[in-house]
């Protein structure tokens, strides 16, 4: 069952014979939906390596593709394309790499070439960037920077594309090694570093300070959170200054 929040009210898209277990999901511009299972699934006579599946609006199942085994984490950028993060036992699957792009026909676009422990990915059509403790990673079609970061357990990255300085990030994490990783914290990201800015104070569309979240996900420049109570809400990463964040869906 497909579940869709719209106009404050779910609605309900029965998906058939859909075989994944513990499914991931993302949505592409048409309104369709990609469900994967993170895992190859076995059919009783070997793996099958087609694990992901798209759905139309109305549920129709449209086409199955293979993007590889061992996926920790799913996005799909404004233009379509699909970005897959692999933990160690699905490198291989993917000749090595630990991030990979592919096309809405599941043919590679492109891949990392070398497997590290990644999180936190975000992309657009041209900029990706992802967390590998202790730095951030940023990608620039085909490029790669690290930039050094202090934060711990990054969890969710947005960011913008303003060009002055280069850009700002709003990241999910902790101050601390074993601290809660959904703290907010905005950055200002210059050529060779990412400058801190600090923590992040949330307010509701009327001004209410929002105390208490979970972060759900980052899609380019917006955060999903769920205020444990009141409802759902995304940030914007702000372009001027921080208290024009805040925005229910």
């Amino acid at each position: 069952m497909l579940l869709h929040h719209v106009a404050g009210s779910w609605e309900r898209t029965p998906l058939a014979h859909l075989p994944v277990s513990h499914p991931m999901l993302a949505l592409l511009p048409d309104n369709g939906a990609l469900i994967v299972s993170p895992r190859t699934p076995w059919t009783g006579q070997g793996w099958n390596p087609r694990n992901a599946h798209v759905f139309t609006a109305d549920g129709t199942h449209s086409r199955a593709l293979a993007l590889g085994d061992d996926i920790e984490e799913l996005t799909v950028d404004e233009a379509g394309t699909i970005w897959t993060r692999h933990g160690e036992q699905g490198w291989d699957s993917v000749m090595g790499s630990a991030l990979v792009r592919w096309d809405v026909h599941g043919d590679r676009l492109w891949g990392s070439d070398y497997g590290d422990d990644q999180e936190a990915v975000n992309a657009t059509a041209d900029d990706v960037w992802s967390y590998s403790r202790p730095f951030l990673n940023y990608y620039h079609r085909g490029a790669h920077e690290l930039y050094p970061c202090d934060l711990q357990n990054v969890r969710a990255i947005a960011f913008d594309n303003e060009p002055d300085p280069l850009g700002r990030l709003l990241l999910a994490a902790a101050t601390e090694l074993d601290g809660p990783s959904d703290n907010l914290h905005l950055g200002v990201v210059f050529e060779y570093d990412v400058a801190p800015i600090g923590p992040v104070r949330i307010i509701d569309p009327v001004g209410r300070p929002i105390n208490d979240w979970t972060v759900l996900a980052a899609h380019g420049s917006r955060l999903y959170l769920d205020d444990r109570g009141d409802g759902y809400h995304s940030l914007d990463v702000p372009t001027r200054s921080i208290q024009s964040l805040g925005g229910a869906l």
